[in-house]
């Protein structure tokens, strides 16, 4: 047990190890729409500026204020930058499909584990189908969607400000 904790430990460690410079790219920001809706957090500031993307090059990125300051045009220069978030749409996750998935796999191999684990296997299968199909169709506008005449209708997207970039942590000097 304790060796498999150990592997889980390890391969985790390993993980956050490759993502820590997953965001310290500023082509990210250089591949940005013009007008999309950036928060910028300057150097030696403590919150950030919500601005309007105007242009981004390899030196600087230029923005429209947006709030208090609306209309003014900020520059940063890339080194004052410290961090930019993009407002975008969140990825859709189907949490409830997987929890009906689960749900259903433990249901339905509980029904069945008395006769064996080829019986077993069989009826948390079919359980997991069952229970991610009713978790999916939750969506709908009804309770399990399942009766309702048509596609359901169009649910507005969910927003959140996302990271596109951020400033490398320069190396610390002995």
């Amino acid at each position: 047990m304790r060796r498999v904790l150990a592997w889980v430990l390890l391969l985790a460690m390993g993980g956050v190890a490759q993502a820590s410079g997953r965001h310290e790219n500023w082509e990210a920001v250089q591949d940005l729409a013009p007008s999309a809706l950036v928060q910028v957090r300057p150097v030696g500031q403590a919150g950030p500026d919500r601005c309007r993307l105007e242009s981004a090059s390899e030196t600087a990125l230029t923005c429209i204020a947006e709030g208090v300051d609306q209309g003014k045009r900020l520059i940063y220069p890339r080194e004052a930058v410290r961090e930019v978030q993009v407002w975008e749409e969140t990825p859709n996750r189907h949490i409830a499909i997987w929890i009906g998935l689960g749900v259903g796999f433990a249901l339905g191999g509980a029904a069945c584990a008395v006769g064996g684990p080829g019986p077993f296997f069989a009826c948390a299968a079919i359980g997991a189908a069952i229970g991610a199909g009713v978790a999916a169709s939750a969506d709908g506008p009804v309770p399990f969607g399942v009766w309702w005449p048509g596609p359901p209708p169009p649910r507005a997207p969910r927003m959140r400000w996302g990271l596109v970039y951020r400033a490398p942590v320069a190396a610390a000097t002995p």
